[in-house]
């Protein structure tokens, strides 16, 4: 989890906190399915993520919303 969180805060460092485009979840850390599965679970129940959607079996895209923002990135 803590590989996915630090590539979520690069992720937004490197392309600005005001991004609002999905962000796939496998494009930032390379992860089996069940792994991905997992995360994108705990990410949904802290309430972090505003929204989600699979792009196929393996490949997540989500929204941090500002919960989330604020928990990940501290801002």
């Amino acid at each position: 989890m803590e590989k996915v969180l630090n590539a979520i805060r690069e992720f937004y460092k490197e392309n600005g906190y005001d991004y609002i485009k999905p962000i796939y979840i496998n494009s930032l850390v390379e992860m089996t399915k069940e792994e991905t599965i997992e995360i994108v679970k705990e990410l949904k129940d802290k309430e972090y993520i505003a929204e989600i959607s699979w792009r196929d079996e393996n490949k997540c895209k989500f929204y941090l919303n500002d919960f989330g923002k604020q928990k990940i990135l501290g801002i």
